[in-house]
């Protein structure tokens, strides 16, 4: 009885040791699981920063008016152009930016350096359906400002 238990002895040991050590290894792949999705993550967010710093700050700046231009003038519409209030939205290269204007027609918002689409909506044209469009796309510079008037052409 006494080596049946020094050979159960041992294989409890040895079941044991090799217990342990799959927990160990267990223990480090979990360790290893986060260190490299950390550095994936690290990797993607300095892939990302890069990305978007090539667009430049927003230290550029489109300004303009909406207005209501055409159409016969009357009493409570002077002749054009006239400001209308409405949303200007002013699109580039992955950015868009949708800016509500007043009863002034003004509006103003800063950009990166690029080309710019800008068109606009009215409640007074179409009911806002209807698109207003500037003349053209419109290039901002670093630090500098372009107009862009957002025209609804009345009949």
């Amino acid at each position: 009885m006494g080596s049946s238990s020094g050979a159960v002895g041992r294989l409890v040991l040895s079941w044991r040791t090799a217990w342990n050590s799959a927990a160990r290894a267990s223990r480090s792949r979990n360790v290893k699981i986060p260190l490299i999705g950390l550095t994936l993550a690290v990797v993607c967010l300095a892939g990302f920063t890069t990305a978007c710093s090539t667009l430049g700050p927003a230290d550029g700046t489109v300004t303009g008016h909406l207005y209501g231009v055409g159409g016969p003038a009357t009493v409570t519409a002077p002749p054009s152009p006239r400001p209308w209030p409405g949303t200007v939205t002013v699109t580039g290269s992955g950015v868009q930016f949708n800016i509500r204007v007043g009863a002034d027609g003004a509006y103003s918002v800063r950009v990166g350096p690029g080309k710019y689409t800008v068109t606009g909506h009215s409640p007074l044209y179409g009911n806002g359906t209807y698109l207003c469009q500037a003349a053209g796309m419109v290039t901002v510079a670093s630090r500098h400002t372009a107009k862009a008037d957002v025209l609804c052409q009345m009949s």
